[in-house]
């Protein structure tokens, strides 16, 4: 409800991504919350929240479906849990990000239905801090997540044609 409240809240899609990184890594006690957006345009995931890495990154990290263990997480529409994830091959470092130091990482596919929409990613110092508990109740959270971003996204949409519809769908004579 917290994630359903954001939406209302905010003024637009950034501001609610920025909230919604504060509030999950605040409940799971993370310091690390990223989410990243996927792009069909530009065939790109791209960090557009993160509260604990750099602020500078945000619009900045880019990777491609399948790139870096986040990629690997959106591609395959699979949970990744990692007790050291710089020590796994499919790990991709961005030093413009400053994550190092961050030992798990948890990685869960923002999607509705058919339609992928990107990644959360959580991290923490302390290594193997996610165990299957915390992973379970991400995923739950992520379910919620995907149908807030998505009426986000709508609501920025019909905000922006000025009068809360599309003019494109009205019958002309």
């Amino acid at each position: 409800s917290e994630l359903t409240d954001l939406v209302t809240d905010s003024s637009d899609i950034h501001m609610f991504l920025k909230q919604a990184v504060n509030l999950v890594a605040r409940h799971f006690d993370a310091p690390v919350c990223s989410i990243y957006l996927y792009d069909e345009k530009t065939d790109l995931l791209t960090l557009k929240a993160t509260k604990g890495l750099k602020i500078e990154a945000v619009n900045q990290v880019h990777m491609k479906p399948g790139e870096g263990l986040i990629g690997y997480s959106f591609e395959t529409l699979s949970t990744i849990r990692e007790g050291n994830a710089s020590k796994n091959r499919k790990f991709k470092y961005f030093a413009e990000a400053g994550e190092e130091g961050f030992n798990s990482l948890l990685c869960v596919p923002i999607r509705r239905g058919i339609e992928k929409i990107g990644v959360l990613a959580v991290q923490h110092r302390e290594a193997n801090y996610f165990g299957l508990s915390k992973e379970r109740t991400i995923r739950a959270v992520v379910t919620q997540l995907a149908g807030a971003i998505e009426n986000a996204r709508l609501l920025m949409a019909l905000s922006q044609t000025g009068d809360g519809g599309d003019k494109s769908l009205e019958k002309t004579d």
